[in-house]
């Protein structure tokens, strides 16, 4: 939201102007009859003032100082006062006897400044405008041409809005290289190469872990053929029990008879037990008997 400015020429600051002129000149009247009948102030304590000003002279440093202080405020509210401000509406060509336009100073403006950024070689722009000229200041990009200057002017002039006010002001360009570095809209970047992850490292043993020892993965194919001992193959031969899984198997099977089969050449030898397919023992002892 924009401020409120008061300027002599807006009718709200005349009325209150005058009110206080009406006032205070109201207050100069009651005050000069209560000194002409020999009493006391009503609003403004100019006995007061009168008495410190008697003790003062026109000589003193003080007096002049303030003299001519309140000299050049009146001078510079008399310049103000009667300077001519700029007005928030251009008055347009008529259309008609009857008919007149207007169009808003900031509007004009925002228009005229669009129009000149439009230019080839003109980054941004920024339109001032006076009562009698207007003043156009362009950021030109490197390597614009020596003719944008010109081109900025014809674009303002040739427009719609400006061309159409009634007092035409007189137009000005004001061109300033541009100081940062401007990137073309139509060039790719290079694709960014990506990194490849680093492979993951398998976490540590339990029993490492506890141990406290750092262990080394070691890949299948360190290890020979021949570094594997007899026993492990043994014990991992297919159809073979595994030593813990023997174990129970003989206990539970131990003293159970076994079936016996006549052997070709006479001799009723044991037969090995079918589930664990060892020969029983007590048999045998049965038979040496």
């Amino acid at each position: 939201m924009k401020g409120h400015h008061c300027a002599p020429d807006k009718p709200d600051c005349r009325a209150l102007l005058a009110a206080l002129l009406a006032a205070a000149g109201v207050i100069a009247i009651v005050e000069m009859v209560n000194a002409a009948l020999d009493k006391r102030y009503a609003v403004v304590n100019w006995q007061s003032a009168a008495n410190v000003m008697a003790r003062n002279t026109w000589s003193d440093t003080g007096l002049t100082v303030l003299a001519v202080a309140a000299i050049t405020a009146g001078a510079l509210l008399l310049v103000l006062g009667l300077r001519r401000g700029q007005p928030e509406w251009l008055a347009l060509q008529p259309v008609s006897t009857d008919t007149h336009g207007f169009v808003s100073r900031s509007a004009l403006r925002h228009a005229l400044g669009d129009a000149a950024a439009e230019v080839d070689g003109v980054s941004w722009a920024k339109v001032r405008l006076q009562r009698r000229t207007a003043t156009v200041v362009v950021e030109l990009l490197p390597g614009s041409g020596a003719d944008t200057s010109a081109q900025v002017l014809e674009r303002v002039r040739g427009h719609r809005a400006f061309r159409g006010l009634l007092a035409v002001p007189k137009v000005k360009v004001l061109a300033k290289a541009s100081q940062h570095p401007v990137r073309d809209r139509d060039v790719v970047p290079e694709p960014v190469a990506l990194i490849p992850p680093a492979p993951a490292v398998p976490p540590p043993a339990a029993s490492d872990v506890t141990s406290g020892t750092p262990t080394t993965a070691v890949p299948p194919a360190a290890v020979p053929p021949a570094a594997a001992s007899p026993t492990a193959e043994s014990s991992t031969a297919p159809g073979a029990p595994t030593p813990a899984s023997s174990a129970p198997v003989a206990a539970a099977n131990f003293g159970t008879p076994t079936r016996r089969v006549p052997s070709p050449g006479g001799l009723d030898l044991p037969q090995p037990d079918p589930t664990s397919g060892q020969p029983d023992p007590a048999g045998g002892r049965e038979e040496e008997r």
